[in-house]
C-alpha cells in the first residue's frame, strides 16, 4: 500500500500542470534542448576534426572556403531549428507563441546573413581581392572597398526587411515612416550628404589613387582607401586619419604620387671675396651630378646674385621617385629615405667641390651698434635708431 501511494504521488507530480503544461512535458522540452545543444557541439567537434582534414587533401581549396566560414553558422542554424521543435510541443497562450515564434523568425534570418557574410568576406579576401590586384587599371582597386560595404549593407538590410516581415511587421509602414523623416535627417547631416558628394567626385574625377601620397587641408599621407563618405589616409609619421570628403572638393589637392619626380633644394652662400672666374666651373661641376647619380633625376645650379656680404647659388634638385617594388632592397622603405639619401650625396659632394675650387662660404656676421653715451657698446633693442654703426665679421 505504501508503494503505491509512492507511486501515486509520483504521477500527481508529473500529472501537476504549470503555464498550461505539465511537469512531465516541460522536462521533456528541456531534455530536447539539451540533446540539440550538445548535438550542436558534436557536429562542430566532428566538422574539425574529420570533415576538415578531408577538405585539406583535396586539390581545390573551394571546399575549405565553404566548410570553414559555414561550419558555426549552419551548426548554430541547425541547434535553432532543434530547439523551435522543442518548443513546439508547449502549449501556450497566443500571445507568448506568437512572441515566441517571431523571435525564432528573426533569429534565423539573423543567422543565415550572417552565414551569407562569412562566405562573401572569405570569397572576397580568396579570389576576388587577388583578381582585382592583378588588374591593370587602378580603378577597381578603388570601388572594391565600396562594392564590399554595398553588399553588406544590402545583406544585411534585406535579412532585416524578410526577417521582421516574416515575424509579422508591417515593413511596408515602418519605411513609410522612415520616408517622413527623412527630410528632417537630411537637413540635419548636411555634412554627411556633403561628405557623399565628395566621395562621388573623387570617383568621377579620379584626382588621386589608393597608395598615392597626397596633401589636402594641410594633411600630408598615403591613401589606404577611398570610400563614398570619408577617406583613409596614413600621414607620413605613419599616424592612420580618417579624411572627410568634403575637403577633397573645398581644398587644393597636391598628388605627389603623380609628379615625375621629387623636388629638393639647397643654397650655398659663397663668400664675398670668391673669385667670379672660379664661379663658372663650379657651376658646370653641380650640373655633372646628374650623370653620376641614378638618384638625381636633374640639377639646376643658379647664381642667384650677390649682396654685400656673400654670393648665393639656389641649387635645385630633381630627385628619382621612389619605387616600392626595387628600392626597399636598397634600404629606401619610403619618399623619405630616398630624399634624404639624395640631399646627403648632393651636399658632400658641394662639399669636395667647394674644398677642389678653393671656395669659401660665407661667415655669419652680426652687427652690434654703439651708442655716443653708452659707457660700452650695447646692441639696441627697443627700436631706436643708432648713430653709429659697427659690423663685425
Amino acid at each position: 500500500m505504501h508503494a503505491h501511494f509512492l507511486t501515486g504521488y509520483k504521477m500527481n507530480i508529473f500529472q501537476t500542470e504549470y503555464y498550461g503544461n505539465t511537469v512531465l512535458t516541460w522536462a521533456i522540452v528541456l531534455g530536447l534542448i539539451l540533446v540539440s545543444l550538445v548535438l550542436g557541439r558534436f557536429i562542430y567537434w566532428t566538422v574539425g576534426k574529420y570533415i576538415k582534414r578531408l577538405t585539406a587533401k583535396t586539390e581545390t581549396d573551394v571546399d575549405d572556403v565553404l566548410i570553414d566560414k559555414l561550419e558555426e553558422p549552419l551548426i548554430v542554424l541547425l541547434t535553432i531549428v532543434l530547439i523551435r521543435l522543442s518548443t513546439s510541443l508547449l502549449t501556450l497562450p497566443t500571445g507568448i507563441s506568437t512572441t515566441i515564434s517571431n523571435g525564432f523568425v528573426m533569429v534565423i534570418a539573423g543567422v543565415c546573413v550572417w552565414a551569407f557574410l562569412n562566405l562573401y568576406e572569405s570569397l572576397h579576401v580568396t579570389y576576388i581581392a587577388k583578381a582585382v590586384e592583378g588588374s591593370e587599371t587602378d580603378l577597381d582597386d578603388q570601388l572594391l572597398p565600396i562594392v564590399r560595404r554595398g553588399i553588406r549593407l544590402i545583406v544585411i538590410a534585406l535579412g532585416a526587411i524578410i526577417g521582421l516581415n516574416n515575424a509579422g511587421f508591417d515593413v511596408g509602414a515602418v519605411l513609410a515612416g522612415l520616408g517622413i523623416g527623412g527630410l528632417a535627417f537630411a537637413l540635419a547631416a548636411q555634412d554627411t550628404v556633403a561628405n557623399f558628394f565628395g566621395g562621388a567626385m573623387l570617383f568621377i574625377q579620379q584626382p588621386f589613387k589608393v597608395k598615392d601620397r597626397v596633401e589636402v587641408n594641410g594633411i600630408h599621407g598615403y591613401v589606404d582607401e577611398i570610400g563614398l563618405r570619408s577617406t583613409k589616409m596614413r600621414t607620413i609619421m605613419d599616424v592612420p586619419v580618417l579624411v572627410p570628403n568634403k575637403f577633397f572638393t573645398e581644398a587644393a589637392i597636391y598628388n605627389y604620387s603623380q609628379s615625375p619626380y621629387y623636388y629638393k633644394s639647397t643654397t650655398l652662400k659663397l663668400h664675398r671675396t670668391t673669385p667670379l672666374e672660379k664661379i663658372t666651373p663650379f657651376l658646370a661641376d653641380i650640373r655633372t651630378l646628374t650623370d653620376r647619380y641614378e638618384i638625381i633625376n636633374w640639377m639646376s645650379p643658379v647664381f642667384v646674385g650677390m649682396t654685400g656680404s656673400h654670393y648665393e647659388i639656389f641649387v635645385k634638385i630633381g630627385v628619382t621617385k621612389w619605387n616600392p617594388a626595387t628600392d626597399p632592397e636598397l634600404g629606401l622603405g619610403d619618399y623619405f629615405a630616398k630624399t634624404d639619401l639624395a640631399l646627403n650625396i648632393v651636399h658632400v659632394e658641394l662639399v669636395q667641390m667647394l674644398e677642389h675650387h678653393a671656395i669659401q662660404l660665407a661667415i655669419p656676421f652680426e652687427v652690434r651698434y654703439e651708442v655716443e653715451t653708452a659707457t660700452e657698446q650695447q646692441v639696441l633693442t627697443n627700436g631706436r635708431f643708432p648713430r653709429a654703426a659697427i659690423a663685425a665679421d
